[in-house]
């Protein structure tokens, strides 16, 4: 199902924020620094090659429901 998506997940090198959300933060529903998270955005799309408004993030719930994007 993820043909042609790019996917992944980012490391613990190379972020901004600091604190408990140190050091990748891309939560934009967290109470870090909203400079961190937009320049964390820009960092992990930089890193596939997108603009920063390409990436897809959602709210974790532990339930049964699904979310396809």
């Amino acid at each position: 199902m993820l043909a042609g998506v790019k996917h992944g997940f980012f490391g613990r090198a190379g972020g901004v924020s600091t604190a408990i959300y140190a050091p990748h933060n891309a939560g934009t529903g967290s109470n870090d620094d909203p400079s961190a998270i937009a320049e964390n955005r820009r960092r992990i799309a930089a890193a596939f090659g997108a603009p920063a408004t390409h990436l897809v993030g959602v709210h974790q719930v532990h339930s049964p429901d699904a979310v396809f994007i």
